[in-house]
């Protein structure tokens, strides 16, 4: 009995056809996360964020621009030691620089942006973003003249 010969070509057809089939199923399960520029940021908010989960959406004046990604609890520093919620929410970099066509904002500036949020006020709250599920996202917004909390 002889041996079935193994064609060199059928075998690189087959793995070039499991590579684009991975690849495309990156790009297509992945949502484009792989191949996206992201910056975390910190909030801080002082009442209770009941209806807020991991993955809601983060907008920027009615703009989707990134989604939270970390919820915590953290003991505030002062006389009273009030219990703070840390929100990390992650910007993406492409998102918000569409959304703020005209006034580039620089997020690897330190120093650039502390003066945007100290001189146009960014601030951000809780929206709810369904009534009948109670769900909540993160609105910014820019509040000119409001000293931060």
């Amino acid at each position: 009995m002889t041996k079935p010969k193994i064609n060199p070509a059928a075998v690189g057809v087959f793995i070039a056809g499991a590579i684009v089939i991975l690849f495309a199923s990156l790009v297509i399960f992945g949502s484009g996360r792989f191949f996206r520029s992201t910056k975390d940021m910190l909030l801080t908010f002082r009442e209770p964020v009941t209806g807020l989960d991991v993955g809601a959406p983060v907008k920027l004046m009615g703009v989707t621009i990134g989604k939270v990604k970390q919820i915590s609890i953290t003991v505030g520093q002062g006389p009273t030691n009030a219990l703070l919620v840390s929100v990390v929410i992650e910007i993406d970099r492409k998102g918000s620089q569409a959304a703020f066509r005209d006034y580039p904002i620089d997020l690897d500036d330190r120093a650039k942006f502390d003066r945007l949020i100290q001189e146009h006020g960014l601030r951000g709250r809780l929206e709810v973003l369904s009534l009948l599920s109670g769900q909540l996202y993160i609105a910014l917004d820019m509040y000119p003249g409001e000293e931060g909390f």
